[in-house]
């Protein structure tokens, strides 16, 4: 069974992992996002959970390559903040979903950042 942290171990963990966070954001840009792909049996309903979360949400038609079965994909992209809240949305809905999280270093539109014009 693993060991359980406790106040210490974090704060002897901090200054090994703040570098990365910390090059990250300079990297990458405080405004980094997300974007999940869903494939879930269940995505008309996982859908609809993330419009009401105001979370903008594309389908793309897939096909399992193993099965041949015809899949629907959920593509959204949201931001830090909301990795956990829609995590556990997906779960409570589709325990079995099958789930790719991906950083976005950019990403452009309603919602998100503006295009700049060309100079």
């Amino acid at each position: 069974m693993p060991k359980s942290l406790n106040i210490q171990d974090i704060m002897e963990m901090l200054p090994h992992r703040f570098p990365f966070l910390l090059i990250d954001r300079v990297v990458y840009g405080p405004n980094a996002s997300k974007v999940a792909y869903i494939i879930s049996e269940q995505y008309e309903a996982i859908t609809q959970k993330l419009l009401q979360l105001d979370r903008g949400v594309t389908l793309l038609d897939g096909k399992g390559a193993w099965s041949g079965q015809e899949k629907r994909i959920i593509l959204c992209a949201f931001g830090r903040r909301h990795f956990i809240p829609i995590k556990k949305l997906v779960q409570s809905i589709d325990p079995d979903a099958f789930v790719i999280v991906c950083d976005a270093h950019e990403v452009l539109g309603e919602g998100f950042g503006e295009y700049q014009k060309e100079l």
